[in-house]
C-alpha cells in the first residue's frame, strides 16, 4: 500500500505537471515554427513514426516488466510483513531457516524482475531520445541549408562563412525588407 500512495504521489507531483509543461512548450514552439515557415514546422515531425513504434515497444515490453516489479515488491513486503507479527509462531515450530530460505527467495525474484525492468527502459529510453532528437537535427540541418547556397547575401550579423545563421534571424532581416 505504500509503495501505491508513492506511485500516485509521483503522478500528482511529477508527471501531470511535466506533461503540462511539455504540451505547453509543443504549442509554443510550433508556432513559432509556423509563423516563421511551415515547411520548417513540418521538419521536426519526420521522426514521429519512430517514436510512435518506440512507444509501442515500451508499452508491450517495458510496462509489464515494471509491473511484474510492483508485484514482486507487494510480494516481497507481505512476507515481511508476516514474520515479525508471526514471530512467536515461528520459533515455537523452528521454522526460522524456512522463513528466511522464504523471504531470500522474495528478495531474489523482486531483484531480478527490477534490474529486468531497469535493463529494458535502458534500451528504450535513448532510443525514444534519439528519434526525437533526430527531428531537431533534420531541422537545424535543412534550416540552414538556404543560408549556405546564399554566402554572397549574408544577412546582417550572420557572423562568418560556413556559419548558420539562427532562424529567428532570418525571420527578422526578412521582415525588415518588406
Amino acid at each position: 500500500m505504500v509503495n501505491d500512495s508513492d506511485l500516485l504521489e509521483q503522478l500528482v507531483a511529477h508527471a501531470i505537471p511535466a506533461v503540462f509543461v511539455n504540451v505547453l512548450m509543443l504549442g509554443g514552439v510550433t508556432a513559432v515554427l509556423m509563423s516563421m515557415s511551415w515547411q520548417l514546422a513540418l521538419l521536426p515531425m519526420i521522426p514521429i513514426p519512430l517514436i510512435v513504434l518506440a512507444i509501442r515497444g515500451f508499452a508491450r515490453y517495458v510496462r509489464p516488466a515494471f509491473r511484474r516489479r510492483q508485484v514482486e515488491l507487494g510480494e516481497l513486503n507481505a512476507a515481511l510483513n508476516d514474520n515479525p507479527s508471526g514471530i512467536r509462531e515461528i520459533q515455537a515450530f523452528n521454522r526460522e531457516e524456512t522463513e528466511a530460505e522464504r523471504v531470500w527467495t522474495r528478495i531474489v525474484r523482486y531483484r531480478d524482475s527490477l534490474l529486468r525492468a531497469l535493463r529494458l527502459i535502458a534500451v528504450f529510453h535513448p532510443s525514444i531520445e534519439l528519434a526525437a532528437s533526430l527531428g531537431t537535427i533534420v531541422l537545424i540541418y535543412y534550416g540552414c541549408l538556404p543560408h549556405r547556397h546564399r554566402r554572397r547575401e549574408r544577412p546582417e550579423g550572420a557572423g562568418e562563412r560556413g556559419e548558420c545563421a539562427p532562424l529567428w534571424r532570418r525571420r527578422r532581416n526578412s521582415a525588415r525588407a518588406r
